[in-house]
């Protein structure tokens, strides 16, 4: 019994259509008068698309370790199986390949059967000295990691249960889909680990139990019911924690501290996929954002930028309204800072990196040595103002709740959790809750991370739950990489823009990073012209005020300007604005000025906050609809040297009504095609396919854009296409070539398979024979793992229909020439899933084509 399953794509030669999503209404127009015709022609494999060595099926070499890898080219598409082993199918835990890298180059693991806790593939890399360099481990469906140089390296694909089809894809990715994550470069403290279990009532005592499987676990702070940090005992090794015969012994470790982060990351998955725990995270290190540079007093130019002083014509902000400010903590006895404080805590919990001589204790002071960071952001919220001396706070009415978190050398994401939770008003560890919880907590700080760690949103939705709006730094990265806390859900990323030239809009600043998750920009600063603030002299032990730049010094011109929203409402006898209520507002632009692209953009988000528009549009609030906002994925497309076929897709993320206007090639590009699916509607939304033919092509690398202008707002989506005659010959094993009766396909009705041969990859000639007049579809594809599942991810396949019209061949004559290619399916489009009945002879079952 063989299933269909497909996932849209398909392969090009003749046809290409492949992949659409089929109406159930089809008729056909051929004669069917009982004539019997025939259909052949030859079945090629893409470029480039190979096989790994050792399927179970099909074992032309073993490469399960690193004496035996399978040698790839640099551009390469592989379809390959792994399984930890069972009574039917002998193990294939590992698969080694050989490869020459440039740095940049893009590994790609596509997991076909990906089940949470059943079925999970990692992907590991390793230079020529076999010393681990990349794992990406945490993703579900799909792993990803970067070549850090030049040079041969070896890449593994590993079992760590179950099994399951997969395709390794190497230089070029999912057309832009995937994200990096390589968590052995992500910085957290080695060896620890944050653990909440499901059980309330579970103790300390039956946590560190054996009988729970993590005798190895020393428990450090927190508490049952609540996240509790553990440390992996010193003697402790992860080495033999999955399924999998992992070749520990024939790997190196360029430092003691990445092996021990490597076993952290062993027991950190084996702990994710206990039934017991609810959540399990490492104890990511963060710092604070601030771009060093010396002192340059300058007037506060940014706060014009921002209509601030509009906004004090209506409210300065209220005693009443708390921003909670997680940093380095703050100097309490500075003029500009004193009156503003109500109780904070001291949450650095590392003694080495606290400068302070303890750990967790009631006084956040900071006690200098490193930075006065959070002094600093601190007087941007609420710097005491009208009082004769230094400069002026965003909300100067507003109170200060220092939390501090980060010591030295940054902080830990266990820290900063514990001081998100007490701003909060929830059970932390200090035993203690403040007297009036935070309305808003301002996090300048921040890192980048492999992937969103389920702990920390679950910690930024408890906080949300409680009224509290969080505010976070985009990053001082120069890149489009996420960047964390600011880019979880429910956070408001901000990035930071320079000061304009008179008569020009402001501009990004370098450092800031950008991206899909920005949401509003505010004044960081550059050169000479950066944000003012209140300071702290360490070598005298005066109070001073500095200039500094960062996102970090733009993210409290945000969170002052949401204090100042929530006082206004008070004032005027309102409700505070609900985190949800707030996201609704920046959503509708109703915060601040469009700057860049108009609607929302990578760089700005939905514009410049503008605290007088702000303020008015809280006192005025109502639930309004969102602008119609055109997104299109993904937002790159990369044609390798094998890949033909790609695919974007056309969305309204926005309410109201959207049409696409017209998509047109910025440059003409007679090589591609660009074809709507069915799903396509009047509005011009849904998934359009992509196709490029080099035919006559000199070899090279292309570039493009596609232009896409909808009602609402235009997108250019950049094209990259390269042009190899060396490309790797394609060898995919053995080819399923299917002939499929269209009108029966289409409409769901029985036996729609009416013949099926097999070849091979060196010679795809195939012919059926004594076929019917009728409308069919021809159709190809592997069965690797011999599932009796086809057209899955995992498969190589491909399909021929008439190319201009995307309609079944029609056959009322001999048909021959009917040459396509098939090639390892990359694309994530959802076909429909029409069922079909079996063949006569009870060998095949077809469904969702």
């Amino acid at each position: 019994m063989l299933v269909i399953s497909c996932g849209g794509g398909g392969g090009g030669g003749g046809g290409g259509s492949g992949g659409e999503i089929h109406s159930a209404a089809y008729e056909c127009t051929a004669i069917g008068d009982g004539s019997l015709y025939s259909i052949g022609g030859n079945i090629s494999v893409a470029p480039g698309s190979i096989l790994d060595s050792d399927t179970p099926y099909s074992v032309t070499a073993l490469n399960g370790s690193f004496d035996s890898p399978q040698a790839i080219p640099s551009q390469v598409t592989i379809g390959g199986f792994a399984n930890a082993g069972s009574s039917s199918i002998p193990a294939d835990t590992n698969d080694f390949f050989e490869v020459e890298l440039t740095e940049g180059d893009n590994i790609v693991l596509q997991v076909a059967d990906a089940i949470w806790n059943t079925n999970d593939l990692d992907l590991y890399l390793y230079n020529s000295n076999r010393e681990l360099v990349g794992l990406s481990e945490y993703g579900e469906s799909i792993e990803a990691l970067v070549a850090p140089d030049d040079g041969l390296f070896f890449i593994e694909v590993r079992v760590w249960k179950g099994s399951s089809s997969y395709i390794l894809t190497v230089d070029g990715g999912i057309q832009g889909a995937a994200k990096v994550t390589n968590s052995l470069t992500a910085e957290f403290v080695p060896g620890e680990i944050i653990v909440q279990y499901e059980q309330v009532e579970q103790t300390v005592s039956t946590v560190n139990a054996s009988s729970l499987g993590v005798s190895h676990l020393q428990h450090i702070a927190g508490a049952p019911g609540r996240p509790m940090r553990m440390r992996m005992a010193a003697t402790f090794s992860a080495s033999a924690l999955s399924d999998g015969d992992a070749p520990e012994s024939q790997m190196q470790f360029r430092s003691e501290e990445e092996r021990r982060k490597y076993e952290t990351l062993l027991e950190l998955k084996r702990l994710r996929h206990d039934p017991i725990v609810k959540y399990a995270s490492l104890n990511y290190i963060r710092y604070p954002l601030r771009m060093p540079d010396d002192p340059d007093y300058s007037a506060q130019w940014h706060y014009d930028l921002i209509d601030l002083p509009l906004a004090w014509d209506l409210t300065t902000g209220s005693p009443g309204v708390v921003v909670a400010v997680i940093d380095t903590g703050i100097k309490s006895e500075h003029s500009d800072l004193k009156n503003k404080l109500v109780d904070g805590y001291d949450f650095v919990s590392d003694r080495s990196n606290a400068g302070d001589g303890d750990t967790i204790d009631d006084d956040p002071d900071d006690p200098g040595g490193a930075s006065f960071h959070g002094t600093h952001v601190a007087g941007t919220v609420a710097a005491d103002t009208d009082n004769a001396i230094g400069g002026a706070g965003v909300a100067w009415d507003t109170s200060i709740m220092p939390l501090r978190a980060l010591g030295l050398n940054g902080g830990t994401f266990y820290d900063i959790m514990q001081a998100m939770l007490y701003a909060a008003g929830l059970p932390n560890d200090s035993g203690l809750l403040p007297t009036k919880r935070a309305d808003v907590i301002n996090l300048s700080l921040g890192g980048p991370l492999p992937s969103p760690d389920p702990f920390e949103q679950s910690v930024i939705n408890q906080v949300r739950e409680q009224g509290v709006i969080v505010i976070a730094a985009a990053g001082n990265q120069s890149s489009s990489f996420p960047f964390y806390p600011a880019s979880y859900d429910g956070v408001t990323s901000v990035s930071a823009v320079t000061k304009p030239i008179i008569g020009e809009e402001p501009e990004l600043a370098e450092y800031s990073s950008f991206g899909p998750g920005i949401d509003l920009a505010a004044p960081g600063g550059a050169d000479a012209y950066k944000i003012y603030s209140t300071w702290w002299n360490d070598k005298d032990g005066q109070e001073s005020y500095a200039v500094l730049q960062g996102t970090s010094m733009a993210t409290p011109h945000v969170a002052g300007v949401v204090a100042l929203m929530q006082s206004a409402r008070i004032a005027a006898g309102q409700d505070p604005l609900t985190p949800n209520e707030f996201d609704q507002l920046v959503e509708a632009g109703s915060l601040s000025t469009d700057l860049g692209s108009l609607g929302r953009d990578d760089q700005f988000g939905y514009g410049l906050i503008n605290a007088e528009q702000a303020v008015q549009a809280a006192l005025n609030f109502s639930l309004v609809p969102l602008p119609p906002q055109l997104a299109v994925t993904p937002a790159v497309i990369d044609f390798r040297a094998d890949l033909n076929t790609s695919g974007i897709t056309l969305s309204n993320i926005g309410d109201g009504e959207l049409n696409i206007l017209s998509i047109s090639e910025v440059m003409d590009m007679p090589w591609l095609d660009i074809e709507p699916s069915a799903s396509v509607g009047p509005d011009g939304l849904g998934f359009y396919l992509l196709h490029v033919d080099r035919t006559g092509l000199a070899e090279g690398e292309y570039t493009a854009e596609i232009l896409i202008n909808s009602s609402a707002n235009t997108i250019n989506i950049p094209l990259n296409m390269t042009v190899s005659n060396n490309a790797f010959a394609g060898e995919v094993g053995d080819i399923n070539v299917l002939l499929f009766n269209a009108e029966l396909f289409y409409n769901s009705a029985e036996f729609a398979l009416v013949a099926e041969q097999i070849v091979s990859s060196t010679n795809g000639s195939y012919a059926f024979d004594d076929i019917a007049s009728a409308c069919y579809l021809v159709v190809a594809t592997t069965d690797i793992d011999k599932d009796f599942r086809v057209f899955d991810l995992g498969e190589a396949w491909g399909g021929f229909t008439n190319k201009s019209d995307a309609t079944p061949l029609v056959l009322d004559a001999d048909i021959e020439n009917i040459d396509f290619e098939v090639a390892f399916d990359q694309l994530q489009a959802v076909p429909t899933s029409i069922e079909h009945d079996m063949l006569p002879t009870g060998q095949l079952h077809f469904g969702g084509y």
